[in-house]
């Protein structure tokens, strides 16, 4: 066993080992119902005390254990998908780096401490991003990042309005101060979990590896910005910014389910499906539903994080392309990633009785009952049908297509442990939901739903499929709307293409109004003007001087000689 497979070996195992204890720790808290908070004083000056603070309930617990499981599997996985790369060990220590910030930014009580997880999940992921170091990965990795400093701006910027009013932002203590540092924090949470307008960074991270795409798009990353807004629910009382985030997490999900159903990039597929799913949970967020919304982080996390290793895999051992109009499954593990595949993709539809139908149903049937605007109600209906269409286009798309190779083929199999793995997560996937629903909520409650409400989603669902298949018959077209999804409603390009128009107008109108005119004459023109005739002045000087030395020196000699012959 060579040293590489050994770190990312021993990795696992330690982070396996630490999930179970947090899981067993989080079981123990919750049923107590404590809150530990762990805390080292450093000094104290002027009044102002500076400490270090952990915090552990059972969300921490929770989350940091599904965060724990979740890397160990990667961890193992990418012993197989990145053998022979030859900057494994770079990866490995990356990939550490990335998933000790999001731990950190887990059990951080206050935002000057998350602040350090915060970055480091920012540095780390951009690291991963241009890790290919290929033109395409740096422009992924410079979108992902500019737009991500965004959010870290409105979170500096709050820790210095809280730091002025309570303290260094404590969770207990968010809703005291005012809205403009509330603000801020969701604006930090909408960057980084990706809502409109900041969208088109999250397609374009897939130019990451696999491995690095199975924990951003389940656990990590992309999830900070729910659960720094869960952790500050006392932004609860604002309920002006609560209705402005609904309206983004509604837009957000109907923008990806729309765009998934016209996207053929697997990866990408999977990457806008993840966007739906932040959408609803910032919706949920947003109507109040805290531990709802937090059900569905977790129990999303499990089946998205093994849908990208199987469609990783089935991409790696393809040898064709990600295309799924091109694409075919091989390998003597081919049948059991499909299988797999297949029944994740049934749980991100909320299909009864997987992980996905304990949070996702839930979190429907509590929007319906709570008797909003029907405008919204419209779009999440909507929003939740196309997710079944595009999670059955793309079933469809893989099953149909002939395997390009043999069964029997060992070329780029899977390995034993890494399969082991995917299967664990696997059957997390399918009974995470049921034992989480009934561990959380143990008392149980009846909702009463019209039959009309029960059966809408489905209902939906099976419409927006005969339009699907109308549209593949080319019996419907809708040319226009391709171009428009494509671009995700025109984000990817104002995120990429519109800064740069407008970065080049600025930098020519500058070079004409100012280097070329008045700033030139000011700075290296005028500068070289002035030295020039200051130059020529001095060699005029010098010419003189010497002329005259030269006619002293003739004129004492010829006065000379004349003594001399006189």
């Amino acid at each position: 066993m060579n040293k590489s497979l050994l770190s990312f070996s021993l990795s696992a195992y330690w982070l396996i080992m630490g999930s179970v204890t947090g899981v067993v720790f989080s079981m123990w808290v919750l049923f107590e119902n404590l809150s530990i908070i762990l805390e080292w004083g450093f000094f104290r000056s002027n009044g102002v005390a500076f400490s270090f603070s952990l915090i552990f309930d059972w969300m921490s617990l929770v989350f940091i254990s599904t965060v724990m499981v979740i890397s160990g599997v990667v961890m193992l996985y990418s012993s197989s998908y990145m053998k022979g790369d030859k900057n494994i060990n770079r990866f490995w220590l990356i990939l550490l780096m990335f998933v000790g910030s999001m731990g950190f930014l887990i059990v951080s009580p206050n935002l000057l401490s998350l602040l350090l997880g915060w970055d480091g999940l920012g540095l780390s992921s951009y690291a991963l991003v241009i890790y290919y170091q290929s033109e395409s990965s740096q422009k992924a990795g410079m979108i992902t990042i500019l737009m991500n400093r965004l959010g870290d701006v409105g979170l500096l910027v709050s820790i210095g309005l809280l730091s002025a009013s309570c303290g260094w932002g404590f969770v207990s203590s968010v809703d005291l101060v005012s809205g403009v540092a509330i603000l801020l924090i969701i604006l930090a949470g909408v960057t980084k979990s990706a809502q409109i307008p900041f969208s088109a960074w999250l397609p374009a991270a897939m130019a990451a590896p696999t491995p690095v795409s199975a924990l951003v798009h389940s656990s990590t990353l992309v999830t900070a910005g729910v659960y720094l807004l869960i952790r500050y629910k006392g932004i609860s009382a604002h309920s002006s910014m609560w209705e402005v985030l609904m309206i983004v997490s509604m837009m957000t999900m109907l923008m990806a389910s729309l765009g998934a159903n016209y996207e053929s990039d697997m990866k990408k597929v999977i990457a806008m499906s993840t966007l739906s799913q932040l959408g609803l949970m910032m919706m949920s967020l947003s109507a109040g539903m805290i531990e709802f919304a937090f059900f569905h982080l977790i129990t999303h996390a499990m089946f998205k994080a093994t849908l990208f290793m199987c469609a990783g895999w089935m991409i790696h051992v393809s040898d064709i392309s990600q295309d799924l109009r091109v694409f075919s499954v091989s390998g003597s593990w081919g049948p059991f990633l499909l299988g797999i595949f297949n029944c994740c993709n049934l749980a991100l539809c909320g299909f009864p009785f997987l992980s996905g139908f304990f949070s996702k149903d839930l979190v429907l049937e509590l929007m319906l009952s709570q008797g909003g605007s029907m405008l919204c109600s419209v779009i999440v209906v909507i929003s939740s049908g196309l997710t079944f269409v595009y999670s059955v286009r793309m079933m469809s798309m893989v099953v149909s297509k002939e395997s390009a190779g043999s069964s029997l083929s060992g070329s780029g199999d899977l390995e034993a442990a890494s399969g082991g793995g995917m299967m664990a997560l696997f059957v997390l996937s399918v009974a995470l939901g049921f034992v989480m629903s009934w561990i959380v909520w143990p008392e149980g409650s009846v909702m009463l739903l019209l039959s009309l409400e029960k059966n809408l989603v489905f209902s939906v669902s099976i419409l927006m499929l005969i339009v699907l298949l109308l549209k593949s018959d080319k019996t419907l077209s809708f040319t226009m709307m391709v171009n428009v999804m494509a671009y995700m409603w025109g984000l990817a390009r104002i995120s990429s293409w519109a800064p740069m128009q407008w970065v080049y107008k600025v930098s020519g109108l500058s070079i004409k109004s100012m280097e070329s005119s008045w700033l030139e004459e000011v700075g290296p023109l005028g500068g070289r003007r002035v030295f020039l005739e200051m130059s020529s002045g001095l060699q005029e000087v010098q010419r003189s001087m010497l002329v005259s030395s030269y006619f002293a020196v003739s004129l004492v000699t010829m006065v000379v000689v004349i003594v001399l012959m006189s």
